[in-house]
């Protein structure tokens, strides 16, 4: 029970930074698998363009500017079970749904890659007003947004048709034990 306190108080710390703090869960329940011997799964780096100039009055190069070379992928990938693994997570404030606008084309173009070369690709997407984070496999929002008109999946639509990722046996945020038993199309 202590596990769960644990992701509920640092859940509602999401008021600041909502997306580096549930990474940073992420990243402490992948430390658990891979102390574990269950997975090796780590966040993708974004590769940053940085220009510097260099200062006479300091002697030495300065940053200017940085940004992204280019487009990133998703948040985290690696292999557990013998199984590639890739999702991205997300996080919302809005009250009743989230906005599908939040998943970047190139994103869910990755995923769909990643299903049909029989990896596992899917979203944690947790709502801060719910406090709830759920399991989105990548079919399940690709056939969403194919049947319905909506730019935004409800709550009501996640807790019918997406696992509840809570902490369990010990990992703080127990995505892994529902992403290895989806079944593949």
């Amino acid at each position: 029970m202590r596990g769960k306190a644990t992701v509920e108080r640092k859940c509602n710390m999401f008021e600041n930074n909502q997306g580096q703090e549930f990474e940073d869960l992420i990243e402490w329940a992948n430390m658990q698998y891979y102390e574990r011997g269950e997975a090796v799964i780590q966040k993708i780096p974004v590769p940053w363009k940085v220009e510097r100039r260099f200062n006479l009055a300091t002697n030495r190069n300065e940053i200017v500017s940085a940004y992204p070379e280019h487009k990133s992928t998703v948040d985290f990938g690696g292999t557990a079970k013998g199984r590639s693994i890739w999702f991205d997570a997300k996080v919302t404030k809005n009250r009743t749904s989230f906005p599908i606008k939040n998943i970047k084309e190139h994103q869910i173009e990755f995923l769909k890659r990643v299903n049909e070369q029989g990896g596992i690709a899917f979203l944690l997407v947790f709502s801060q007003a719910q406090n709830k984070t759920w399991y989105l496999d990548i079919l399940d929002l690709l056939y969403f947004m194919q049947t319905e008109k909506r730019q935004s999946l409800p709550f009501t639509w996640f807790d019918e048709k997406c696992p509840l990722v809570d902490s369990h046996q010990g990992i703080v945020l127990d995505y892994l034990s529902i992403a290895l038993r989806q079944k593949r199309g």
